[in-house]
C-alpha cells in the first residue's frame, strides 16, 4: 500500500474513530469532538472497518471537478483576447466576449487565465517603486545643482563636468549660496540651524 495524502481534519477523524474502534471511546464522545452526529460517526465506524484509514479520506481528492472549463474552450478565449483586445484588462475583455463573440465567461477566470498567460499582471506587479530621495541634514535643507552653465552673450550651452561641492557651512541663512568649483549650491534651510 503506498502512501495517502490527509488533511488533519481526515487524521483527526482516523485517530478518533479507531478510538472508537477499539473500545476506549464511545460514539457519543466521539460525535461530540468531531462535531458530527451519531448516525454520522457510525457511518464513518463502517467505511474505517471495511477499507482502514485511507476510506476516511475524502472521495472526490485527486480528480477534476465538475465545473471543469475544457482546455480548448481556454485555448479559444486566450486566442480571441490576443487577436482583438491584446490591450484590455480582464472585465473589459470579458464583457466583449460575452457581447461580440457569444463567449460567456466570469471575469475572474478570464483573470487567472490571463495571468497564467502573461497578458496580465495584477495590481500588486504593475506598481512602480520609486527611489527615495536622501534626506537632508536640517529640517527645511533644500540643495539646488546646476551642472549646466549658460552663456547668456553667445546663445549657446557649455557642459561644465561634475566635480564635488564643497561642504554646507554649519549654520545657513534664510538665503546662504555657497559657490562650488563649477556649480553653485544654495540652502535655503527657513532660518534653522545644520546640525
Amino acid at each position: 500500500m503506498g502512501w495517502v495524502m490527509m488533511s488533519e481534519r481526515e487524521l483527526n477523524r482516523v485517530e478518533v474513530l479507531a478510538q472508537v474502534d477499539d473500545g476506549r471511546l464511545s460514539v457519543d464522545n466521539a460525535a461530540n469532538m468531531l462535531d458530527l452526529t451519531r448516525r454520522q460517526i457510525f457511518r464513518l465506524l463502517k467505511r474505517y472497518r471495511q477499507d482502514g484509514a485511507s476510506a476516511i479520506r475524502h472521495k472526490a481528492r485527486g480528480k477534476p471537478p465538475n465545473n471543469l472549463i475544457h482546455q480548448a474552450k481556454r485555448d479559444n478565449a486566450l486566442s480571441l483576447i490576443k487577436e482583438n483586445y491584446p490591450d484590455f484588462g480582464p472585465t473589459l475583455a470579458a464583457e466583449m466576449l460575452a457581447e461580440h463573440h457569444g463567449f460567456k465567461i466570469s471575469r475572474e477566470t478570464l483573470r487567472k487565465w490571463m495571468v497564467e498567460d502573461g497578458l496580465w499582471l495584477s495590481r500588486k506587479q504593475r506598481r512602480t517603486f520609486h527611489q527615495p530621495r536622501l534626506r537632508r541634514e536640517c529640517m527645511g535643507e533644500l540643495i539646488q545643482i546646476d551642472r549646466i552653465a549658460v552663456v547668456s552673450r553667445i546663445g549657446s550651452v557649455v557642459r561644465v563636468p561634475r566635480r564635488a561641492v564643497p561642504a554646507m557651512p554649519s549654520i545657513c541663512g534664510p538665503s546662504a549660496a555657497v559657490q562650488g568649483a563649477g556649480a553653485s549650491v544654495s540652502c535655503n534651510c527657513l532660518s534653522l540651524p545644520c546640525q
